[in-house]
């Protein structure tokens, strides 16, 4: 059919029923029996004739043939009539119909199989390696972190120097009054005092004779020269 339909090119026709009528010079799809093969030509409706068996036999004719198909061609074998064609799809359709389509169809399915399976695989081990190096940079990042600097050279204003001074001397007398008070609050012996003594000496100076102020010893000798030593320990009260 060339030149007007190259060889290779596929064809796409309209489907051929029964009550349609082709017109002389139509361009049809049909069946025909090839040396004990089905195959399928396009060629030009001639016409159409009622043969010796008494069915009506339709004529065809390639484009540049000087007479009609041998093949027998009935209404049955009619396919559809031409609408239009692609030039070279028809091999790409052969192609895929052969056996080495298959075969070629079956490697390139195994090539994407493992490329998609190691490109998952190097995928996976990437991201874990950019997740570690993340986690390592953000634990650098916190190691590294500058710790701020206490300006020392800022001098304290005087008002709160002043005022921390003077708490720093309220504090200082409390603990004094606080000493004495505890001094004050000693519980002090009873001192032993003889109505007949001659004589009494005791470690700690008092105020008065035999008062006990503190810690030590009392000795007293009495006029019948009995001589007497009290040892005195002083006694502290719980701070109010």
């Amino acid at each position: 059919m060339e030149p007007t339909i190259p060889v290779g090119s596929l064809v796409v026709d309209r489907s051929f029923d029964e009550e349609d009528q082709l017109n002389e010079n139509t361009i049809i799809s049909f069946k025909v029996n090839r040396l004990g093969d089905d195959v399928i030509f396009t060629h030009y409706f001639k016409k159409k004739e009622v043969d010796e068996s008494g069915k009506e036999r339709y004529y065809t004719q390639a484009e540049n043939a000087d007479r009609y198909d041998d093949y027998k061609t009935y209404r049955e074998d009619i396919l559809g009539t031409y609408v239009l064609h692609i030039p070279y799809a028809g091999k790409v359709v052969q192609f895929l119909q052969s056996p080495f389509a298959l075969l070629e169809l079956g490697i390139i399915l195994i090539i994407l199989l493992i490329h998609h399976l190691l490109w998952n695989k190097f995928d996976k081990e990437e991201k874990a390696q950019m997740e570690l190096q993340m986690s390592d940079n953000a634990n650098y990042s916190v190691q590294d972190e500058p710790v701020p600097v206490i300006d020392q050279t800022n001098e304290m204003p005087r008002e709160e120097l002043s005022a921390k001074t003077a708490e720093a001397d309220a504090n200082t007398d409390k603990v004094e009054k606080e000493a004495c008070v505890e001094a004050e609050e000693e519980v002090q012996e009873e001192p032993y005092i003889a109505e007949d003594v001659l004589f009494g000496y005791r470690t700690t100076p008092s105020s008065g004779a035999f008062e006990n102020g503190g810690a030590g010893f009392t000795l007293s000798v009495s006029v019948h020269g009995i001589v007497r030593l009290d040892v005195h320990k002083k006694k502290k009260t719980a701070r109010r």
